[in-house]
């Protein structure tokens, strides 16, 4: 981002790099925002589960056993709708901001970024995460949900 120093007696306006105060600012904002896409859908998917379990009303009467049982059919219902919600968040960024066929990345200062590479970067750090999740490998291997982790 330029800015204009207003400083200059003898001549236009100059522009000024940006400090390395909002550059650290910028970076923030950013590292904010991307945890926020990353960790919305995982609580949402939790919200969900938990009021399911909720509304039932029949985790009021489980001891230990029911839970440890349940456990893993609770896991696998959080997993499918932490999918979904990934699915849909990736389809909306891909239709608004499209990831480009090709591109070149340059570092320069105060050009706007192309947003489709944000869209790839996103997509891209949310597939190292999604696959360090258990049971997503073999989730992977079905055919009628493999589309469902690609997506996410």
């Amino acid at each position: 981002m330029e800015q204009q120093s207003s400083n200059s007696p003898d001549g236009p306006a100059q522009p000024r790099a940006a400090s390395a105060s909002d550059t650290r600012f910028r970076q923030v904002v950013v590292d904010l925002i991307t945890l926020t896409a990353l960790l919305a859908p995982m609580v949402l998917s939790a919200g969900v589960v938990a009021a399911v379990i909720y509304v039932t009303g029949v985790a009021e009467r489980w001891r230990w056993p029911h839970w440890l049982t349940l456990s893993p059919l609770l896991y696998t219902c959080w997993l499918l709708a932490f999918l979904s919600f990934s699915a849909l968040i990736c389809r909306q960024m891909g239709k608004k901001f499209p990831k480009p066929r090709y591109a070149v990345a340059r570092s320069q200062q105060g050009t706007k970024p192309d947003l489709g590479l944000v869209t790839a970067l996103v997509c891209y750090r949310r597939l190292a995460i999604v696959q360090t999740l258990p049971l997503v490998r073999l989730i992977d291997q079905t055919e009628t949900l493999k589309r469902l982790v690609l997506r996410a």
